[in-house]
C-alpha cells in the first residue's frame, strides 16, 4: 500500500471510529456509511489534511482506493 493510503487510512480510521486494519483500498464509502453529503464534508477534511485542492468535476468516488488515487493526482496548495 502506498504511504497515501495508510496516511488516509489512520484519518478515515480516527474520523469514524473504526480499526485502521478493516480499511483496504476495496473498502466502498458507502459501507462506511459515507453519504453524497458526508464525502463532500470528508473531501474538505482531505484537502485540509494533505494539503491539496481536489478537482470539482470528479466522479463520485466509490472506494478508498480511487479517494488515495485522487490525493496523489490532487495540485498541492501553495503557500
Amino acid at each position: 500500500m502506498s504511504a497515501i493510503f495508510l496516511k488516509l487510512q489512520d484519518v478515515i480510521a480516527e474520523r469514524l471510529q473504526v480499526p485502521a486494519t478493516g480499511l483496504t483500498p476495496d473498502t466502498t464509502l458507502e459501507s462506511l456509511g459515507i453519504d453524497s453529503l458526508a464525502q463532500i464534508e470528508l473531501m474538505f477534511d482531505l484537502e485540509e489534511h494533505f494539503n491539496v485542492r481536489f478537482n470539482t468535476d470528479q466522479d463520485p468516488l466509490k472506494t478508498l482506493g480511487e479517494v488515495a488515487r485522487l490525493i496523489e493526482q490532487a495540485e498541492p496548495v501553495e503557500g
